[in-house]
Order: C-alpha cells, then sequence, then structure tokens
C-alpha cells in the first residue's frame, strides 16, 4: 500500500446508519483483523507514520497547486494546508483527496464522509473481501482468461493473436507463431493501470514502428518481445480503431468506458456509473493516471459530462485539452448495446458481485478490452464531481456488506 495512503480510515464518517459508514466500517473491521501483538503494533506504527507523511503533503501539494485553487476559489494556500491537516488528522483523507475530490469546496467538504477511498477499497480491502478468490476474480485479472471467458459467453471482446511466456510463443488466434502485419498493442497479461503496453504499427515491408519512432523487422520486434516476456507473459492483440464519431477525442488512441456494475438485489446485474476516458498528447492508453481526462457518462443516454484530468489542479473541460473537440454533451455510440454487453459478461461469470468494465467503442459495436475485479473508485469519483458512496453503487455494497455481517459469507446471492 502507498505510503500516502492511510492504512485504516479513523473518522467521524465510520458512525451512523449511511450506507457509506457501512462501507467504511466494514473495510475497517477487515483491517483491524490481526492476530498478533506484533500486527497490532505494526498497524499503530503505520498509522502515526501516515499522520506524518500527511502533514508533509499538504505541505508539499499546498506549495504546488495554492495558487492555482487561490486564483479560482480564492482560498489561500496557507488555508488550504490547514484544511487538509484537519481532514488527515480527524477524517483520515490523503492531502491528495483534497484536490482531487475538491474538498476545498465546502459543498463538496460536508459530504466527505461519503467518498470511498482507495485504500479501503482495492483488492485488500471492501472489493476484494466481496469478491474472494475463485474462477470469477481469476476471469477478470488474468487477460487471456478474461478474452476465453467472454467468448464461452458469446459476448464480443478483443482477440489474443500470440501470448508471449518465459522466452517462447503460444499462437492463439493468429495460428502461426510470427507477427502479423497490422498494427499490434502489447501489454501484459497481468498488467494493469496501462502499465508496460506498447504499440506497434505496420509500415509496410513487414516492419513496425513503435511511437517513439524506432522501426524493426517482425523478426526483431518478435526477439525483443519474447526476450521482454522472460520477466513477465505478455500478450500480442490487434489495435482497434475508435467509432467514427469518436476519433476527433480520441486521435490515434482507443478510447474505453470504464463501466462500473455491481449485482442487485436479487443477484442480476446492475451498471450504476460511468466514465469516459481520453487520451492526451501521445499516450499508448487513455489511462487517467496517465495524463488522461475521463468524463462521466449519463447511464440512460450515454451523454457525456464535462471532462476532467487526475491532475490536482486540472478544472472542468468543455473541450478536448489539445485537439478542442467538444467533450461534454456529445452522445456516445452503440451505448445501450454496451450497457447490455456489460450485463452479460457479469451475470455470466461466477463469484463476481462488483466489476469495472473497459468497453471500446467501435465501428461494428461496444467490444470488452478487459475486467477489473478491484476497480478505481477515483476514475469514477473524480469525473462524477462526488461520491459514490451515497450514490446507488454505495448502497448495493452496503446491501451485500450486510448480507456477509449476518452470515451469509461472500457467496453471492442467486449465484452459484
Amino acid at each position: 500500500m502507498s505510503r500516502s495512503s492511510p492504512p485504516i480510515i479513523l473518522a467521524p464518517s465510520l458512525f451512523g446508519p449511511s450506507n457509506a459508514a457501512v462501507i467504511h466500517r466494514f473495510g475497517l473491521r477487515r483491517r483491524l483483523r490481526v492476530r498478533t501483538w506484533g500486527s497490532r503494533v505494526g498497524l499503530v506504527f503505520e498509522l502515526a507514520l501516515w499522520y506524518l507523511i500527511a502533514l508533509f503533503n499538504a505541505e508539499r501539494l499546498s506549495r504546488h497547486h495554492g495558487a492555482v485553487i487561490q486564483q479560482r476559489t480564492g482560498k489561500s494556500p496557507g488555508r488550504q494546508r490547514w484544511e487538509q491537516r484537519f481532514l488527515a488528522l480527524f477524517h483520515t483523507v490523503p492531502p491528495k483527496s483534497y484536490y482531487h475530490f475538491r474538498l476545498y469546496e465546502p459543498e463538496q467538504r460536508a459530504r466527505v464522509g461519503e467518498f470511498l477511498h482507495r485504500s479501503e477499497t482495492k483488492k485488500r480491502g471492501v472489493f476484494g473481501r466481496l469478491n474472494p478468490k475463485g474462477s470469477g476474480r481469476n476471469a477478470l485479472n488474468d487477460k487471456r482468461l478474461f478474452t476465453e471467458t467472454c467468448r464461452k459467453l458469446g459476448v464480443s471482446v478483443v482477440p489474443n493473436l500470440l501470448e508471449l511466456w518465459a522466452g517462447d510463443v503460444l499462437p492463439l488466434d493468429h495460428l502461426e507463431p510470427t507477427l502479423p502485419e497490422i498494427d499490434l498493442i502489447v501489454k501484459p497479461t497481468r498488467g494493469r493501470g496501462g502499465i508496460g503496453v506498447s504499440r506497434w504499427e505496420a509500415v509496410g515491408g513487414g516492419r513496425f514502428r513503435g511511437l517513439d519512432g524506432e522501426c524493426l523487422d517482425g523478426r526483431q520486434l518478435l526477439e525483443r518481445l519474447l526476450e521482454l516476456s522472460r520477466d513477465r507473459a505478455h500478450l500480442v492483440q490487434p489495435r482497434l480503431l475508435n467509432h467514427h464519431e469518436l476519433r476527433d477525442l480520441g486521435g490515434g488512441v482507443l478510447t474505453t468506458v470504464r463501466v462500473l456494475s455491481c449485482l442487485d438485489e436479487h443477484g442480476r446485474a446492475e451498471v450504476t456509473n460511468a466514465s469516459f476516458r481520453i487520451a492526451v498528447d501521445d499516450a499508448v492508453v487513455d489511462n487517467m493516471h496517465r495524463g488522461g481526462v475521463a468524463a462521466a457518462v449519463d447511464l440512460d443516454t450515454g451523454r457525456l459530462g464535462r471532462g476532467i484530468a487526475m491532475d490536482a489542479a486540472s478544472d472542468w473541460l468543455e473541450k478536448h485539452p489539445r485537439s478542442g473537440a467538444p467533450i461534454a454533451g456529445r452522445f456516445l455510440p452503440h451505448w445501450q448495446e454496451a450497457l447490455e454487453l456489460v450485463r452479460r459478461a457479469h451475470d455470466g461469470i461466477p463469484r463476481i458481485l462488483l466489476a469495472g468494465w473497459d468497453v471500446a467503442l467501435l465501428e461494428e459495436g461496444p467490444c470488452l478490452i478487459e475486467g477489473n475485479s478491484a476497480p478505481c473508485v477515483n476514475l469514477i469519483q473524480r469525473p462524477l464531481g462526488g461520491p459514490i458512496g451515497s450514490s446507488r453503487f454505495g448502497e448495493l455494497l452496503a446491501h451485500h456488506i450486510t448480507r456477509v455481517r449476518r452470515g451469509a459469507g461472500a457467496r453471492v446471492p442467486g449465484r452459484p
């Protein structure tokens, strides 16, 4: 866990009957379930260390972002620093979340207890408890297994051409142990966050060009990728192209929608939130944590809200920051089909209570790129402009947590 994230949540939001409070308490109980005195002392030490780091980060972030926020709100960097320290001390809120969630605005700060935090929800937290280890979670975390599972369900999914592992080639959809002469995307089989992803464009004559301009022939590129695979398995996939209505936003990068779904009270998949991700500059992926922009999506219509970057000083964006293409107000193509695709995939994968799905909107329709059993809550809350602990997603999480607390275990209702 990052030292910028608190090891436990200690805040007034732990108390009360709200859905967010139920989620916070569940995460805290899981973290406090330590069996030895050494572990308990270690946890106290972690919390004390985090408070010291939070004080330092409040100073650093106020220096870095304070002037921009002062221009926007009139609040001085000193006042911002004091508020960050207060929220860290009494609400265990990381200073960076003060800017990510715009807690310098009074109406946002009044809802501080309704925000969910990565440190309490990721695999070692709430999401890991509600999505237990098993076939469903494995299918989401392994890209090759994910593709195979979706195909069995009849769900459109990105093809896997080759798998490279331990210096060897395993042909999959491409039946030969060679690179096909098409534009390619190479990614770790068990990667996340766009880390380690590369793009190679076929330029003719059996040659490929990377984003840095380097050209290699097929044999040279395959040798390089095989050497890379000795440390980590990789998949080779075809480069997909955006629907023509989205190409002014994506440029040469595939744009995707992160769709958040959770089983409802009857065990059926329900889509609760969605964020459309947009790449900026020469990025390989549209990941918001790598300089991209995201906009909330209206679930009923597929209409985009304003965009925003994860950078703390970013303001709301009506248009793409580079191309000037409009973001707010435009409608996503194939939207209802995309929602149905997610529901079918979620309903077909056993033992998965919640998931984050990356969906590409192609000319021929929506296509699943990957799934995530511990989706990032900031990717939803930042563009949404508000917390999800008090939303329908929070309501469903609290419902399933209550079931677990009453002895139903982590078994998904109505599911094998």
